[in-house]
């Protein structure tokens, strides 16, 4: 696996298992029952570009004293060094590392037919484990901040980090739990114009537990780690939950000939996954992570003394799930409607709706209030530095209506028309894979656009056979000119929403880059400017509608309060068959991507205080930015 630097290159050695018997019989002439049994297992080894040449010594070698590869595992490498908003990731993060899952599962579903009546019951059952050795640094990482000079590329010249965390033990992880569920399911035909969806379904997740005994957590008063002796072989991180019962409703009725009526209402769930329990084994007593932070009106970390002036002995961190762990719930419900409006074609206008409770948040709850003075002193507890606890208590809402006009194909034409509306919401989008909350005592300020709100989005695609001298004479005109299908898919959609933040840590709370500044007038719109120096679009936008917050107080901007540039792009495709005798003939393509070379931008830059707020230098890498032409033939008898 590739990188852009030689330190994040890695190999990945993986071994793949799977079994599965199934056994479907006939019980009766209206009941069928289907029957399996399954297992699966992958396996795979994350190694990093050190592994063999590398000295379990690189960061000592460097000047760096107690920041040695780990030896246990034959993770050698230099530590990770980040800047933010500027760099990340040299010294490769986490790599090398371990990982096992494994999936038993175990399935039953009987399908019975009487009369107007459709029934499907029967249950899954499923086994998961997963073992994982690994550690975010087991290396190390150093963290430039900008904190001491003002510019994180400033800090890291001059060697003054502004936290440090020290390579990390890692102990091999081993959790699971059972994923079951059963349920029930009717479709009745009420009668020709009407029927019915009736189901019901229960969710019975047992807690996760740990198989091999080492793993530790917090209980309730966030002081005590429990439990109190190792190894502790199945010992369960939180409550069972019991009442999660999901129904299923679904409604079909056909007002006229030509117009169909459809609503549903369902309930989902989904349990915490099991990454978010390895990292446990992390925890003291069995292993311990420090970090250490490093005053900048009184600098005292370096390279040369990664442990400031008075020594490692500082408290540990720590990660815990909380005892109380309810699973994700999501409320969805639809209305359509569908119209046949001639022969062939189709008007469908769509409303879906859905509300998400109990989402999981990873936040750090000994997070000292803005204020003066060190940050370490000022922790709510003063027997861990940093505790990242995962609680479930964070909503989500999406909000969507559709039109779409669909055209089967006749003379020569066929098309389908996509617009939506939609408006999604939440307080920290992908908060599993690290997004977080500015305050961790006020996350109702976060609310706001998810990452991937996209209010408007138009799409169309079509495909139409070229008429022109198909009954031509003149064989030249027939066989090379005429015969073309022609075909293509053209998207135009709203701009993503973009985070303002700014750099510095002006909360002095010991957490930098997720702090907003103040919005001290009207909302700016995008409006970019092309650079007289480069390629770069800037000044996209007003900086006077914001201001630094005062020191020691959070910023009033709100999240994702700012959008980027809209996407468009036109890809076209064009193919003919041309006999060559008998049922053989040779197949013709070309297609272009971005057939009108549309350039689509990238989100600015939304550090604000930085030289390059409002700059965009970079093309939006979902869509390709340059034309592209792929040239076909194939041989078809």
């Amino acid at each position: 696996m590739g990188a852009m630097l030689p330190t994040q290159a890695v190999d990945q050695p993986r071994v793949n298992k799977n079994t599965l018997v199934s056994y479907t019989h006939t019980l009766s002439q209206n009941l069928l029952n289907d029957f399996r049994i399954g297992y699966h297992r992958v396996s795979f080894d994350t190694l990093n570009p050190f592994l063999v040449s590398g000295p379990a010594t690189a960061g000592a070698d460097l000047g760096i004293p107690g920041f040695n590869g780990d030896v246990r595992y034959n993770n050698p490498g230099i530590p990770t060094i980040d800047l933010t908003n500027a760099f990340s990731g040299l010294g490769g993060g986490g790599t090398n590392w371990y990982q096992f899952d494994t999936t038993f599962q175990m399935s039953n579903v009987a399908a019975y037919n009487r009369g107007s009546h459709n029934v499907r019951f029967g249950f899954d059952l499923r086994r998961l484990e997963t073992g994982r050795r690994a550690a975010n640094d087991p290396r190390g990482r150093f963290n430039f901040t900008g904190d001491m000079t003002g510019h994180p590329v400033a800090d890291f010249m001059l060697g003054v980090p502004r936290t440090v965390i020290p390579p990390t033990d890692q102990i091999q992880g081993d959790v699971g739990g059972w994923r079951n569920g059963f349920f029930v399911n009717d479709v009745w035909q009420a009668s020709r114009d009407l029927t019915f969806s009736l189901g019901l379904r229960y969710e019975l997740n047992t807690p996760v537990q740990t198989y091999a005994g080492l793993a530790s957590m917090l209980a309730e008063d966030f002081e005590t780690i429990i439990p109190s002796s190792f190894p502790a072989v199945g010992f369960q991180f939180h409550e069972p939950n019991y009442k999660d019962v999901a129904p299923r409703l679904g409604a079909t009725y056909r007002l006229k000939e030509k117009t169909v009526l459809r609503a549903g209402y369902g309930i989902y769930y989904n349990p915490n996954q099991m990454n978010s329990f390895t990292f446990l084994t992390n925890n003291p007593p069995i292993a311990a992570v420090s970090t250490f932070t490093s005053d900048p009106a009184n600098p005292t970390l370096s390279f040369q003394s990664p442990f400031g002036v008075v020594g490692p002995a500082v408290p540990p961190d720590m990660i815990s799930p909380t005892r109380h762990l309810p699973n994700a719930r999501k409320d969805q419900w639809s209305f359509d409607v569908q119209r046949e409006l001639w022969s062939g074609a189709a008007l469908d206008v769509q409303y879906v709706g859905s509300n998400t409770s109990h989402l999981d948040r990873s936040f750090f709850n000994n997070t000292p209030q803005p204020g003066p003075g060190p940050v370490d002193p000022r922790r709510p507890s003063q027997r861990f530095r940093s505790r990242r606890i995962i609680q479930n208590d964070l909503i989500a809402d999406y909000d969507a209506v559709s039109v779409i006009l669909r055209k089967r194909m006749s003379h020569g034409l066929q098309a389908d028309v996509h617009y939506t509306w939609s408006r999604t919401r939440d307080m920290a989008t992908h908060s599993n894979g690290g997004g977080q909350t500015m305050n961790n005592y006020d996350i109702q300020a976060d609310y706001g656009p998810a990452n991937w709100d996209v209010p408007h989005r138009f799409v169309a695609s079509y495909i139409y056979d070229v008429p022109f001298l198909k009954s031509s004479s003149q064989p030249v005109l027939k066989y090379v000119v005429a015969g073309w299908q022609v075909g293509g898919v053209t998207t135009v959609q709203s701009g993503t929403p973009i985070n303002a933040t700014i750099a510095a840590d002006r909360a002095n709370i010991g957490i930098s880059g997720l702090q907003r500044p103040d919005l001290i007038g009207p909302v700016p719109e995008l409006n970019c400017q092309p650079s007289p120096t480069s390629l770069d679009l800037i000044n996209c936008f007003d900086p006077s509608a914001f201001a630094m917050p005062a020191q020691y107080i959070f910023g009033n901007a709100p999240r994702n309060v700012l959008r980027g540039p809209k996407a468009m792009i036109t890809d076209l495709s064009m193919m003919k068959n041309v006999p060559v005798g008998g049922s053989v003939r040779v197949q013709i393509r070309a297609e272009i991507f971005n057939a009108f070379n549309t350039v689509n931008y990238g989100n600015p830059n939304a550090v604000f205080g930085s030289a390059t707020f409002g700059r965009i230098n970079a093309t939006n890498t979902t869509y390709p930015n340059m034309r592209q032409i792929q040239l076909g033939a194939k041989l078809l008898f």
